[in-house]
């Protein structure tokens, strides 16, 4: 997938993962695994509505900076 860097990455969705952890993500196969992790969303994007009444964890904050 190609990421318009210069247009910023407003719209697409990516994924970040603290360092070290990418093992136990190779492990997961189906969204029912993913859902007993948690994610961080910024409180007030519409994906934290969408996301929550699919049954994923989510831990919101309303500073983008917090969340990484």
């Amino acid at each position: 997938m190609r990421f318009p860097l210069f247009k910023g990455l407003f719209g697409c969705r990516i994924s970040l993962i603290k360092k070290g952890q990418q093992t136990r993500f190779d492990q997961l196969d189906n969204n029912d695994q993913l859902k007993l992790l948690f994610a961080g969303q910024g409180e007030d994007w519409p994906d934290s509505i969408i996301l929550r009444s699919n049954q994923f964890n989510l831990t919101t904050s309303t500073e983008d900076e917090s969340l990484f």
